[in-house]
C-alpha cells in the first residue's frame, strides 16, 4: 500500500481551506437540487438538454476539487512559522538569482494567493528542497527545468497577513 502524502499547511491555510471546502459541500447540494429541477421539467423541454449538461459538468468540476481538497484535509500537519534565521515554511525568502533579486515564499504544499503578494513555492519543489534550512547569506544550488542555478539567499522573513 503506497503511504499519503502529508501536506504542510499554515494555520490560516487550513482555516481558509476548510471555508472553501464547507462553502464546496454546500455548492453540490445547491448543484443537485438544480439538477433535480431540471430532471423534473417536462418532455417538452428535454430536446435542449444543453442546461442539464451544463449542471452535470460543474457537478462532476465541483466534486473534483472537493475530493482534492478531501485529501488534503485528511493528511495535513499544521505548522507555524519559525524564527527567520533559516529558510523555512512561511518565510518570505529574498534570492539573489541570475536575473536579478526575486522573493518568494515558502508557504507549503497549499496556499491561498490572495494571501500573497510574491511567487509561491511549496516546500517539495525543487526550489523549495534547496532552499528550506538554508541561513540569510548562503549560497543554494538549485536544479530546475532551466537547468541548475546557484542562488543566494538575501533575506528571510516571516510573513504576515
Amino acid at each position: 500500500m503506497k503511504s499519503q502524502k502529508t501536506y504542510y499547511l499554515l494555520a490560516r491555510d487550513k482555516s481558509a481551506l476548510e471555508s472553501t471546502y464547507a462553502e464546496l459541500l454546500r455548492e453540490k447540494v445547491s448543484i443537485s437540487q438544480e439538477i433535480q429541477e431540471v430532471l423534473n421539467q417536462g418532455s417538452e423541454t428535454w430536446h435542449d438538454n444543453a442546461p442539464f449538461e451544463a449542471l452535470v459538468e460543474r457537478e462532476k468540476k465541483n466534486n473534483q476539487v472537493l475530493e482534492t481538497y478531501a485529501t488534503i484535509l485528511n493528511n495535513h500537519e499544521v505548522v507555524a512559522p519559525v524564527d527567520a534565521d533559516r529558510v523555512s515554511i512561511g518565510h518570505t525568502v529574498s534570492i539573489q538569482t541570475h536575473n536579478g533579486v526575486e522573493d518568494f515564499h515558502v508557504v507549503g504544499d497549499w496556499h491561498w494567493p490572495d494571501h500573497y503578494i510574491h511567487r509561491v513555492i511549496t516546500p517539495t519543489s525543487p526550489i523549495g528542497t534547496s532552499l528550506l534550512g538554508t541561513p540569510q547569506g548562503d549560497t543554494v544550488t538549485i536544479t530546475i527545468p532551466s537547468g541548475t542555478h546557484t542562488w543566494q539567499v538575501l533575506g528571510i522573513e516571516i510573513h504576515h497577513d
